[in-house]
């Protein structure tokens, strides 16, 4: 089971990575904290308050569920009905490495770190 510690770290980690490919505040923000332009339009992007948890997770919506299944096609992870693209790992590293590995593609020549 993750730490409070071991969460706040994850979420520091994914905050640096997503900020560095281009995600702003969400100016809107409820749920989702971020915003980041991709080919499959935009992506929301939210994290769990740290507390002590089993998992780590990246919550990620599309805004346009329609142009998200135009670009990725029949993903397993995308609901083509609401747009929701999550990540949910056991192991902190293998969810960002996750991440960093899906969303390269749907990035405008962008490297991943």
């Amino acid at each position: 089971m993750a730490t409070k510690k071991q969460q706040s770290e994850f979420n520091k980690n994914v905050i640096d990575y997503i900020t560095s490919i281009g995600a702003v505040e969400n100016p809107k923000a409820n749920f989702y904290w971020y915003e980041l332009n991709t080919k499959a339009g935009i992506l929301l992007i939210a994290l769990d308050e740290p507390e002590r948890s089993e998992v780590f997770s990246i919550y990620c919506r599309f805004e346009d569920e329609k142009k998200a299944f135009e670009v990725l096609g029949d993903d397993e992870r995308l609901n083509s009905y609401t747009g929701k693209w999550n990540f949910h790992n056991g192991i902190a590293e293998s969810a960002l490495n996750n991440l960093k590995r899906e969303i390269s593609p749907l990035l405008d020549g962008k490297q991943i770190n």
